[in-house]
């Protein structure tokens, strides 16, 4: 065989061991194949985002002065002045805050919508800051993502900070201001053309609430006002702008499931507090004609209707409020009732409270009408919180609901004894009827179990 044989048929050799040595490891992957499904790969990659510097944004505008932006100590508020979307969807609010650097002084929430006109619905949105530098921050806007449209609206009525008793004035009331407002008033439109995107600003109308109280009133749903109660939340309020006719509104606020036990040591009292639910936020969306109503119960029960939007004259004349409560009320215009709640309670050696906590209200949007003309505005409003007191008159003293509390079962004790002693005649033969039924059914059962038993043995004596 010559040189050149030689070589095809090592090379023929070498083939097919490499084929062999494929076949076996496709037949050890294969066997391999179950295993592998218990195991989990990962690919990591880097969850950190790096957003550019606030000051870096704002200087590509030729416009920008930063000379326009002094530092002011005496100035808290917050003033947006400038947004801008992302290439990830996301949008950014550029702030100036005059009283900077300052962490206390840090936005919270900003109120916006991205429809406008009678279409506009403004919502409040967290804000996390992203740069800050000097007077300037940088924050993206959560849980909002840029429209696909070519023309893309940001209505800005306001943007809020937390509440700071070093800085921020307490209400005139027992309320609490959880976020203080700024008012923003600016429409900001995003346009897209050929890849580029341009934005412009124009000032808009918003209405301020210039006095504001939150409470609620507590109603009894029957049972003589022993059992569960109703308590009506409401907002009360005046503002900047005249108002004939309050057509619709929206609120937010937050509310949580809470209870209150209170156990007696002799002459101590120990109040342990808690939650058994989570915090829930909530919008509402009321309308002139929709109303509030109570859970009456189905012992004595007692009904409750009443309008969600009311004058605080109207609601002052309709409710039997405490002397307290009319001073809070004195000068506001307007009551929106938002909310109902059940509660209840037990006295005695256990006692305990179960009832909803209603948090930081705020009026996002007002629809009204003046002099003929329909308004429909966002709202520059706080968030705030009422305190834990009914503002109604509890007109029945703990003496005699305790009195009226016995003599109800007394009572019930009584017809139930008059209802069985009425009802023995009928239900004496009923009583024997069903006896006599009964022991048929045991005599023919016991008849029955006798036959299958002995029949074995009346076959074999035929037999």
């Amino acid at each position: 065989m010559n040189k050149r044989g030689k070589n095809e048929k090592s090379l023929i050799k070498v083939m097919n061991f490499i084929n062999k040595i494929m076949f076996i490891a496709l037949i050890i992957l294969c066997m391999l194949l179950p295993f592998l499904s218990f195991f989990e790969f990962k690919v990591a990659y880097a969850d950190t985002v790096i957003y550019t510097n606030v000051l870096e944004d704002l200087q590509k505008d030729k416009n920008f002065n930063i000379e326009d932006y002094p530092v002011n100590d005496k100035d808290y508020s917050l003033k947006v002045i400038q947004v801008a979307e992302s290439s990830a969807k996301e949008l950014f609010i550029y702030v100036y805050q005059p009283c900077s650097p300052n962490e206390d002084l840090k936005a919270t929430t900003i109120r916006l919508s991205t429809t406008i006109n009678d279409n506009a619905k403004w919502l409040d949105y967290n804000l996390s800051l992203e740069s800050s530098e000097g007077v300037f921050g940088k924050y993206k806007v959560e849980n909002l993502q840029v429209k696909d449209d070519i023309v893309r609206y940001y209505d800005i009525t306001a943007i809020h900070r937390m509440w700071n008793e070093k800085y921020d004035e307490k209400p005139q009331n027992d309320n609490v201001i959880n976020e203080v407002v700024f008012e923003v008033g600016q429409l900001w439109t995003a346009a897209t053309l050929e890849g580029n995107v341009s934005y412009t600003c124009t000032i808009n109308e918003t209405i301020n609430i210039t006095d504001k109280y939150v409470g609620y009133v507590r109603y009894s749903n029957g049972f003589w006002g022993l059992g569960s109660k109703t308590d009506s939340h409401y907002v009360a309020f005046s503002t900047n702008k005249k108002i004939d006719d309050l057509i619709e509104a929206d609120v937010y606020f937050t509310y949580t499931p809470r209870w209150v036990w209170i156990k007696l040591f002799g002459a101590k009292d120990e109040v342990f507090n808690g939650y058994y639910g989570t915090s829930c936020d909530s919008y509402v969306y009321i309308k002139e004609d929709d109303v509030a109503t109570n859970n009456p119960s189905w012992i004595f029960p007692e009904k409750y209707v009443r309008d969600r939007i009311q004058s605080v004259d109207d609601f002052i004349l309709k409710e039997s409020l405490s002397e307290e409560t009319k001073g809070y009320l004195e000068g506001k215009q307007w009551i929106l009732r938002f909310f109902e709640s059940e509660y209840n309670s037990e006295a005695g050696s256990n006692a305990y409270e179960k009832y909803m906590t209603v948090e930081k209200v705020t009026i996002l949007r007002l629809k009204f009408r003046t002099d003929g003309v329909t308004y429909n505005l966002g709202v520059v409003d706080n968030k705030q919180t009422g305190d834990s007191k009914p503002d109604n008159i509890d007109t029945m003293p703990d003496w005699l609901k305790k009195i009226l509390e016995w003599l109800f079962w007394i009572l019930i004790s009584i017809l139930g004894i008059v209802l069985i002693i009425a009802l023995i005649p009928v239900l004496v033969p009923v009583f024997v009827w069903i006896l006599k039924a009964i022991w048929v059914v045991i005599k023919y059962t016991g008849k029955a179990i006798w036959w299958v038993l002995t029949l074995p043995f009346k076959l074999f004596k035929k037999e």
